[in-house]
């Protein structure tokens, strides 16, 4: 149970009111809401009174039911709540009462984040290969120097732990990075076992942060204490939307994956596909959806993120061609989210680098990629074109000598072979899952993913 309290905060805004309980006295108008005052750690919440009668306030819980929180009915025209989390998102609802008991339909306060000092203990599992490393952010407001955020920390060592940023010009670690900032990432490693503790302000949430990026690909972090759907990020910047990826990227266990979801204290890769600094604005929404995304919905989500208006592949059911996912592991190294196939009413998917681009990896990591002639530098996660003939994909990097492909189909039913150049081994795809392969001294491996001449022959005359 919450407690009230006298304090009042500066944070103003006129809220709106409208009925949530359905079960509610229909006769009995809902109270109407005039201001939220938010501040350290509490709020205040103001409505218009009517005489002979009381109130009641709510607060909404996670699985979305309200919990009263006055012991007593509530006289007064406003309530103090106090012992919030700074940075949290809260829900609150008021009714309005009558001495037989009755209750109105409730008024909501709108989206309610109280701003002030707040921390956070990060357990860092000890580590020294670049699968051990991890991306994280802070949400908290200022910027200060690697010295007064890991002041705490033993003398900087690099055989000890480390710290990297990507900035225009590349890596840059511990003394030559700017500054530890909110809505930037950094890729962090500790030997041993270790705890990284954030403190500060919590940024004003009540409007969008802006988050500066270099050409080319950065990190970025949740710059609030919650987190945050891409979707609703590209919504807001729908004139950057067609050159920042359509998802984010997390690396975990080892590899890169796509998400959809800003989590605060981590970070992600994303790419800018401007020849120069743009700005985007974060929006404070919270992300009310599923936020984890098992194996099983990943490479959906990454097909299904594709818009055909913008001259790429949006594979649905209903859409003609096939599609197949691919990954790739060592078993301790992995690449999960890579897409092949075939559309016939889209221009070829590996015109757009924006939306398929895979991040730069360490040279340890593992990765399977395909790549078009005259663009070496670039790896691409998705190729899906608008006819079919031969894939070329390449398996490069982890530290294992045994490696193994996977793959899945998502639609379609291809006659495809995959082929491996160096033992010159097929495998038809649909009669299999997976193959397995050795490698000598960690070589990088050509593979091409060949559709059958039936099949090209069948999906050229049904186009035509």
């Amino acid at each position: 149970m919450r407690k009230l309290f006298k304090a009042i905060g500066l944070a103003v805004f006129i809220v709106s009111a409208f009925a949530v309980q359905s079960g509610a006295e229909e006769s009995i108008d809902q109270p109407i809401l005039t201001r939220v005052v938010v501040g350290d750690s509490r709020c205040r919440i103001e409505w218009e009174t009517y005489r002979d009668e009381t109130y009641n306030v709510y607060i909404k819980l996670p699985d979305d039911q309200y919990q009263l929180l006055n012991p007593a009915p509530i006289t007064e025209d406003h309530v103090r709540i106090a012992d919030l989390v700074n940075g949290k998102p809260y829900r609150f609802a008021v009714t309005r009462t009558l001495p037989d008991g009755s209750e109105s339909a409730a008024a909501k306060s709108g989206l309610v984040i109280p701003l002030g000092y707040s921390h956070k203990v990060i357990d860092v599992k000890g580590g020294s290969k670049a699968s051990d490393y991890r991306l994280i952010s802070t949400p908290f407001a200022g910027r200060k120097s690697p010295d007064e955020v890991f002041s705490y920390f033993p003398k900087y060592d690099i055989n000890m732990w480390r710290i990297f940023s990507v900035e225009r010009d590349g890596f840059k670690e511990f003394m030559d990075i700017p500054s530890i900032e909110p809505g930037k990432g950094y890729w962090f490693l500790s030997r041993d076992e270790s705890e990284i503790f954030l403190s500060g302000k919590t940024t004003n949430a009540y409007e969008p942060f802006a988050v500066k990026l270099h050409p080319g690909w950065n990190i970025i972090g949740s710059p609030f204490l919650f987190p945050i759907n891409w979707k609703e990020v590209l919504i807001h910047n729908q004139e950057n939307a067609g050159e920042i990826g359509n998802a984010i990227w997390e690396f975990e266990n080892g590899g890169y994956r796509k998400t959809a979801s800003l989590e605060p204290f981590k970070g992600y890769y994303l790419y800018n596909g401007f020849g120069e600094d743009i700005e985007i604005l974060i929006p404070p929404v919270p992300d009310r959806a599923e936020t984890s995304i098992d194996d099983s919905r990943r490479a959906g989500l990454q097909a299904g993120m594709f818009d055909a208006k913008s001259g790429t592949a949006f594979l649905d059911r209903e859409s003609p061609g096939w599609a197949i996912s691919i990954s790739v592991d060592d078993g301790t190294y992995n690449d999960a989210d890579n897409i092949i196939g075939y559309n016939p009413d889209v221009s070829n998917i590996s015109e757009d680098f924006t939306q398929s681009a895979e991040p730069p990896a360490w040279p340890q990591h593992l990765s399977f990629y395909f790549k078009k002639e005259g663009e070496e530098n670039l790896r691409r996660s998705v190729d899906i074109r608008n006819r079919n003939g031969d894939w070329a994909a390449y398996v490069e990097g982890g530290e294992a000598k045994v490696v193994t492909l996977r793959w899945k189909i998502l639609k379609g039913n291809p006659d495809t072979l995959l082929i491996d150049l160096e033992t010159g081994e097929e495998i038809k795809m649909g009669e299999s899952d997976s193959y397995r392969f050795a490698r000598e001294k960690n070589r990088s491996r050509k593979f091409i993913i060949r559709v059958s001449k039936n099949e090209m022959l069948s999906t050229n005359m049904v186009k035509e």
